[in-house]
């Protein structure tokens, strides 16, 4: 019964010891080689070992002309270690196998070099070789031993650190020109720390009069990866996703510029945009970029489409009231302006005569906001009385604010009877 049982303890064991943990490497951790690498050859030669750190899968992977093979010594204390064998110029490079970055703290490299490739155009030797990861480089610049025939070697190992925090690399690569063997060792890496994405704001586009693209970059996605990505907008400097007026991208997996519509804006009017990305360290947001909405197009009212006897109208979307003076929308034919001939429709204060020393009339048109470009009056023939004089006024409200005011200083006798309308703007 015991043997029985301590063979099935030993095969649990050997089968947890083979699993991957779908979490990914959550700290720190050196692989000394104590479990062989899994070689696979790839065509002649062995030249690719999987090998798994605290639960996520690594890939080592050489040049051919030899093979990569699994040694119980000749590794950092003389201990187990990956060998490789070859002649001349070779390569090594480790890479997480889903592609995903890592951050590399350091590794153990051995190698005997050939001196006889110093001898060859365009080598120079040292270096032995050149070890790569994103912003990190080391050079192994030992001096060659005497000799340049083909059994005269140069060789070294020694523990390189990438400093107390590593580098967040996709890859590790090291170059050797003038190869006959190298071992590697003590490979210690890590989960990436984390850290906020980063992000650009670029210029809006496709600008109207209520909508708009928003456009970012994200060039670094921080870690985790983000969870939402997009714009956020206001009328105020410096907005931030507290806002409702923001875009929502989803969950970001790659680097890369995107473009978001930007929605529910008012004509001409000035709105300040960032790009944001938010994972779980917090929001980070790119800079601040402008732009003024379009102006609504300006039309023509000519009331010819209009009802006659009623005090509203519509424009271009919105909706005009007519009010005091009991004014109304007429249509007598020929007595209207088009400001260049007579029409039909008109605002007229049909039945409410102005007339008469000091009698003062006035109306309005009003709506929500708008803009007003130019407006033609002109007095009726009915109770026409030349003897008096007048300003004719325009003014434009905001708000109850008063914007602008144009004034025609004009006697009614300056208007002539043929309905040529006077231009206001």
């Amino acid at each position: 019964m015991k043997h029985f049982l301590l063979s099935f303890l030993l095969a649990v064991a050997l089968m947890l010891g083979g699993m991957t943990s779908s979490s990914g490497q959550s700290t720190k951790t050196t692989y000394d080689f104590s479990t062989a690498a899994l070689l696979t050859n790839t065509g002649t030669w062995y030249t690719q070992a999987d090998i798994t750190i605290d639960g996520t899968a690594y890939r080592l992977t050489c040049g051919g002309n030899g093979s990569f093979s699994n040694v119980s010594t000749g590794g950092a204390a003389n201990s187990a270690c990956l060998q490789k064998d070859g002649a001349g110029g070779d390569s090594f490079t480790l890479q997480r196998a889903d592609g995903q970055p890592f951050q590399f703290y350091g590794i153990w490299v051995k190698h005997k070099s050939m001196n006889s490739y110093s001898t060859l155009p365009g080598v120079t030797l040292p270096p032995w070789y050149t070890l790569t990861a994103s912003t990190f480089s080391y050079q192994d610049n030992t001096p060659m031993t005497s000799g340049t025939n083909w059994d005269n070697y140069t060789g070294s190992e020694i523990a390189i650190s990438a400093g107390t925090d590593g580098v967040t690399t996709t890859s590790v690569a090291i170059n050797f020109p003038a190869i006959l063997n190298f071992w590697i060792d003590d490979i210690i890496v890590g989960p990436i720390p984390p850290s906020l994405s980063t992000i650009t704001t670029q210029a809006v586009s496709g600008i109207s009069t209520t909508t708009a693209t928003g456009n970012g970059n994200i060039t670094d996605l921080g870690s985790p990866n983000p969870t939402q990505h997009g714009v956020v907008w206001s009328t105020s400097s410096n907005p931030t996703v507290a806002l409702t007026t923001k875009t929502e991208e989803g969950a970001a997996n790659a680097t890369g510029a995107f473009s978001t519509s930007i929605t529910g804006l008012t004509a001409n009017t000035t709105y300040y945009v960032r790009a944001y990305a938010t994972n779980t360290q917090g929001t980070s947001y790119g800079n601040e970029v402008s732009f003024i909405t379009t102006l609504v197009p300006l039309e023509t009212e000519f009331f010819e489409d209009e009802i006659a006897g009623t005090t509203a109208f519509t424009n271009n979307g919105f909706t005009f009231d007519i009010t005091g003076g009991k004014l109304e929308i007429a249509n007598t034919p020929g007595w209207g302006w088009s400001g260049n001939s007579p029409d039909n429709f008109y605002v007229d204060n049909n039945n409410n005569l102005l007339s008469g020393p000091g009698v003062v009339g006035s109306f309005k048109i009003q709506a929500a906001t708008f803009v007003a470009k130019d407006l033609y009056v002109f007095p009726s023939n009915d109770g026409f009385d030349v003897s008096n004089a007048g300003d004719v006024i325009m003014r434009g409200k905001l708000g109850g604010s008063t914007q602008f005011t144009q004034t025609l200083a004009r006697s009614l006798s300056d208007f002539p009877f043929s309905n040529l309308g006077q231009f206001l703007f």
